[in-house]
């Protein structure tokens, strides 16, 4: 057995240069497994963060009913019923400026649904200057007209605020008595 005492010069780092190549390609393929993570990371953050948004002005933006006044009329057989409801809506809590312009009425009861309910924009109190705009500490008033509920009927009424999540849900039961010419609804 023959004792080296050089390195042997006829390999020419024929292995360090294979080990060096495998070494970059590790590197690349960490590289673009980095960036492919550090993107999603990214986009998941980008949609948490609107998920957070939304969740947020669901939970504190939108209009609310503040007063539902109901105006008694004739029916066509002779007796009474709801002919038009009168709302008075705000803003909720926390809630910034909604655009009146979009708003739209949804009117249901146990014989028809209107999804875009005929209504007017009475008037907008408008405290701020910014016509149009609902803002904090001013109100609105509805017209909700072409109704017919009778005494005893179940009806709902939903406000939906433009570019927001659907927003106010109130249901009604109109009294027995509809001997007045308007009355309050709770």
């Amino acid at each position: 057995m023959k004792c080296l005492k050089g390195f042997r010069r006829d390999f020419k780092a024929a292995i360090g240069i294979g080990t060096l190549i495998v070494f970059i390609a590790l590197i690349l393929v960490a590289s673009i497994a980095a960036a492919v993570i550090i993107q999603t990371a990214d986009e998941l953050q980008n949609q948490a963060e609107r998920t957070g948004q939304d969740a947020a002005d669901s939970a504190t933006g939108g209009i609310s009913i503040t007063n539902t006044v109901g105006r008694i009329g004739p029916d066509g057989s002779g007796g009474r019923e709801i002919n038009e409801i009168y709302l008075t809506v705000g803003l909720n809590a926390g809630s910034t400026g909604i655009d009146v312009s979009g708003v739209l009425i949804q009117y249901q009861d146990p014989s028809n649904y209107d999804e875009n309910a005929t209504f007017t924009r009475a008037t907008l109190i408008d405290t701020d200057g910014d016509n149009g705009i609902l803002a904090r500490g001013e109100t609105m008033n509805l017209t909700v007209s072409g109704l017919s509920v009778g005494p005893g009927e179940e009806f709902t009424i939903k406000i939906i605020p433009p570019n927001r999540v659907p927003g106010t849900l109130e249901s009604y039961i109109a009294p027995n008595d509809l001997s007045d010419r308007f009355l309050i609804l709770i």
